[in-house]
């Protein structure tokens, strides 16, 4: 495939089943001679039953490249896009926006054991990151960690983040605390952060 050139593809998904490593040393020059994918600055993370996906897009939706892992347990679908992620298939730091969602229909929940410590090494492929999208059902899991990114001497991770955008945000509770923290915790290294509800 690093061989073929497709200068008017705009569209490209690929599967991979059940891998412990992802190995892909020559599938980034094929995808990108594809020119479309040029503009590629949005992605979404989504989370399956079944299945993880990265799917990333333009803003004019004239590009569309999808990456998805045919795996079951919540550390592995983790484990498995940070992987493919870091393997420079498309250049992440041109995404500006990053969503990270749970499709509620299609997963039982997510392992209580699971290790945290795999959530930042996924975001660090994702180095200008203004805006941040995190379903309900993944907050528990995400907001913590960001907290506890922002409180590193020296944060390296979503430097650029200016917007972080929660589904569902409630006014008082457990989460509210933890998003309050992060937002203190990021205001005191001198990169503030603005909480929206994400309708």
């Amino acid at each position: 495939m690093s061989q073929i050139d497709v200068p008017l593809l705009s569209s490209l998904n690929i599967s991979f089943f059940n891998q412990l490593t992802f190995d892909l040393p020559q599938l980034h020059q094929f995808v990108r001679r594809a020119e479309s994918f040029g503009s590629l600055n949005r992605a979404e993370i989504e989370f399956y039953g079944w299945v993880v996906k990265i799917i990333l897009r333009s803003p004019s939706h004239h590009g569309r490249l999808e990456f998805g892992i045919r795996c079951k347990t919540s550390d592995w679908q983790v484990s498995s896009i940070t992987q493919v992620c870091s393997q420079q298939l498309y250049p992440l730091s041109r995404v500006k926006q990053l969503r990270l969602l749970e499709v509620p229909w299609a997963k039982s929940g997510w392992q209580e054991d699971m290790d945290p410590s795999q959530w930042p090494e996924l975001f660090h492929p994702f180095s200008s990151v203004q805006s941040l999208y995190v379903s309900k059902k993944l907050q528990p899991l995400i907001i913590p960690v960001l907290q506890e990114l922002s409180e590193e001497r020296d944060p390296v991770v979503l430097l650029a983040l200016h917007s972080l955008f929660l589904e569902e945000l409630h006014e008082s509770g457990p989460a509210q605390e933890a998003v309050g923290a992060f937002v203190a915790a990021r205001r005191l290294s001198g990169h503030s952060v603005d909480i929206q509800r994400w309708e």
